[in-house]
């Protein structure tokens, strides 16, 4: 069982991109949501979210995440509203946050294009097929033996 919704954790980081000035689109966001799965794993030995990751052309996809903020194409991503944002940081913990914050920081200045590129170059991707299942337990193992964001 995971700790979080991987919509929660969405608003999360669209909020966190909004405070720093750094405008957020779906595909960033997806990329995020995946670092984020990969380090909980990797830290917590648990997932961050129990919603299932798929291999889709511009790499790792939280569907459920992507058909929420969809309509918004290309273009960045609104925060949510202050009260949502105040119910979501109840929710996660000190520690939790500290490790949001840690891949936040690190992948701040990556272009969406680097953080597609990173994502294809790393095992779950690419053994998974294609549209198919990123398994947590390829995210794991891959996690486990790396660290792709260098961020201990």
């Amino acid at each position: 069982m995971s700790n979080y919704c991987a919509n929660d954790l969405a608003k999360y980081i669209i909020w966190q991109h909004k405070k720093a000035e750094k405008e957020i689109t779906n595909l960033r966001l997806q990329k995020l949501l995946y670092y984020v799965q990969g380090y909980f794993l990797k830290k917590f030995d648990i997932p961050a979210f129990d919603e299932e990751i798929f291999r889709w052309a511009y790499g790792p996809v939280v569907v459920d995440v992507y058909y929420e903020y969809c309509s918004n194409g290309a273009g960045p991503l609104f925060p949510p509203a202050r009260n949502e944002v105040e119910r979501i940081e109840r929710l996660i913990s000190p520690q939790d946050i500290h490790l949001l914050s840690k891949i936040l920081k690190a992948t701040h200045d990556f272009s969406v294009g680097t953080l597609v590129n990173k994502t294809h170059s790393e095992t779950p991707w690419i053994e998974a097929e294609d549209r198919g299942l990123i398994t947590v337990e390829s995210i794991k193992n891959y996690f486990t033996q790396n660290n792709p964001l260098h961020i201990f």
